[in-house]
């Protein structure tokens, strides 16, 4: 148990015994939340010290996306050995006031963790052609207690995808980087070797274990920016200076289905092409080097150049839009109405 106030702190040394580097299983808990350190390697002889209160203040979440509560004052920490090395473990909960110190160190499992499962993180998402998403590989581990921990092994793993025709993933440079190439459905796959530990009554018995864990991914192929929703429609001042009328649009990227494209950060542009005469004047423009949000939607405004509306009370043009500097295959006609504007720009 780790206790946090004004005038204590608890602090977990840990040390490793041997000559080789040791990975070490780490978890804290705190009201019912699990936070995993997931990379934690002491190198030969080192002693590591881990302050409770600086990893609970940090609020970095976790692979989970977990987080040490911020108030919590009370919890527990468990550490165990994932490999068959020494490694001594102490925590130190020290109260100032009192001048004193309790130290807790269990020692229940003859053996280290065992190989359990492994994970893929994230374990389903999407892509477009030529993006890609960095994948990792979580090695899970149960030890004697029944408690499980995590271990990043993301470049011991093996990966291999399912359908290379809709994404590739990297098995040797960038591991677990997955690319989006065609339309379609793939499933990614991390093996990674281990070992089962068991005592048998004298020793720590082993034998060698493979395990597999998979991932989906949905490539989508962008198609159409479709308008989903307007937001502000009125008078405006033009990015040529001149006096004139705007309007705000949501639009969504969609594939050739008419699914939405839920994935952010992609990069859209447009341009716009009207006839002659041009009513939407010279100053209409773009708004450019929009990234799509989590829906996979962003806004665009463009102008009418003109203190009065077109004669027919909207102008059609076509709107050319790009994703990350390719073309969308559909192309849009916007409209842009202003019959229903009035002098105080509603």
């Amino acid at each position: 148990p780790w206790h946090l106030d004004q005038n204590t702190e608890s602090i977990l040394f840990l040390t490793n015994e041997s000559d080789k580097p040791a990975r070490i299983g780490f978890q804290v808990t705190a009201n019912g939340i699990h936070y995993y350190l997931i990379q934690l390697k002491l190198q030969p002889h080192e002693t590591r010290a881990i302050n409770i209160r600086q990893l609970r203040d940090a609020q970095l979440a976790d692979f989970r996306g977990n987080k040490i509560p911020a108030a919590a004052t009370d919890g527990s920490v468990s550490w165990i050995r994932l490999d068959n090395l020494p490694v001594m473990g102490r925590l130190m909960v020290i109260t100032r006031s009192k001048a004193m110190a309790s130290s807790y160190d269990c020692y229940t499992c003859n053996c280290p963790a065992s190989l359990n499962g492994v994970l893929i993180d994230p374990s389903s998402f999407g892509l477009i052609p030529n993006l890609t998403m960095a994948c990792t590989c979580q090695a899970q581990f149960i030890g004697c207690n029944e408690m499980y921990t995590y271990y990043t092994e993301t470049d011991e793993a093996t990966w291999s995808s399912s359908n290379i025709s809709v994404a590739t993933v990297d098995n040797s440079n960038a591991k677990g980087t997955v690319e989006g190439i065609a339309a379609g459905s793939a499933t990614i796959a991390a093996s990674y070797a281990g070992i089962i530990y068991y005592w048998n009554g004298y020793s720590c018995a082993t034998y060698p274990v493979t395990m597999t864990g998979s991932s989906n991914v949905g490539v989508q192929s962008p198609y159409a920016a479709v308008v989903v929703g307007t937001n502000t429609q009125g008078a405006a001042v033009c990015p040529s200076g001149e006096a004139g009328w705007s309007r705000t649009v949501k639009l969504q990227l969609q594939d050739q289905s008419g699914y939405g494209i839920n994935i952010a950060g992609i990069n859209m542009a447009d341009s716009i092409q009207v006839g002659s005469p041009n009513e939407l004047g010279v100053g209409n423009t773009r708004t450019a080097n929009t990234n799509t949000d989590s829906l996979g939607t962003w806004t665009d405004t463009y102008y009418v150049c003109s203190t009065a509306c077109p004669g027919s009370g909207e102008s059609d043009a076509l709107q050319y839009w790009t994703w990350s500097g390719r073309p969308l295959p559909h192309v849009n006609a916007i409209v842009f109405k202003c019959s229903s504007i009035t002098n105080d720009g509603k």
